[in-house]
């Protein structure tokens, strides 16, 4: 569960839909959307985008600045047509988050402004000398951040945090299993598979009587006394002789 901090916290796919859908008509820059692992945020975003026609690219965000201004700049790029996207969602961005540099250059790329300027200002690469990727570049895309948690806090992250929506997902695993009805269309037996499998499961342990064999499982011997390994006991057990 991550750290909540201030920010909305939804519990279903549909809330969840709605606040993209929100979103995606406002004109905020950044959406940041945080939530437990393997719930399904970044195939939500996917379809929410899908469905309302929005240009979006989905980067796996990299831990290295120069490696995050390429990207930027490849996707994202205000003046460049065909490299530039409308929406740009970085997926699993933990590793941007814990350096101050990619940090200080995706704060320049979500100003509230209808264009901002992303400006390398560290050690010169060779891909700018040799004049492949300018010095800056101009860019109006907007930003879609997962990730599995929230940093605690920093001045950094929290000037991240304040350029956008904060939003939280934690579906039940009830919820989780009603949405994957969705992917198994026409297949109901794997989709009930799990709960099958839990009734039987139950049915059995109601029908088999208690075993023995296990440290910490009770069993009753012949004579009436019980043993935790289901074993007579040393006044009741046969010699081999006898």
């Amino acid at each position: 569960m991550p750290r909540k901090r201030s920010g909305t916290v939804r519990r279903r796919y549909l809330a969840l839909a709605v606040e993209l859908c929100r979103f995606a008509g406002s004109p905020m820059k950044l959406l940041i959307l945080a939530g437990p692992r393997g719930t399904g945020k970044t195939e939500a975003v996917k379809a929410v985008l899908k469905s309302l026609s929005l240009d979006a690219h989905y980067l796996s965000c990299p831990g290295r600045p120069w490696r995050l201004y390429q990207d930027l700049y490849r996707h994202a790029n205000h003046a460049v047509a065909g490299q530039r996207y409308r929406i740009v969602v970085l997926n699993e961005a933990r590793a941007m988050l814990n350096d101050l540099r990619s940090l200080d250059l995706f704060k320049l790329a979500t100003e509230q402004a209808a264009v901002n300027r992303v400006q390398w200002g560290y050690s010169t690469p060779a891909e700018v000398r040799s004049g492949e990727v300018p010095v800056a570049f101009d860019t109006s895309a907007r930003f879609v951040i997962i990730c599995n948690s929230w940093p605690a806090g920093g001045p950094d992250v929290d000037a991240i945090q304040s350029r956008g929506t904060m939003l939280y997902f934690c579906p039940s695993a009830a919820e989780m299993h009603r949405h994957a009805k969705g992917w198994y269309v026409g297949r109901p037996e794997v989709y009930d598979w799990p709960s099958a499998r839990s009734r039987t499961s139950a049915a059995t342990r109601r029908r088999t009587p208690r075993r023995s064999g296990r440290p910490g499982s009770a069993c009753r011997t012949p004579t009436g006394r019980t043993t935790s390994w289901g074993w007579r006991s040393s006044a009741t057990r046969k010699s081999p002789g006898s």
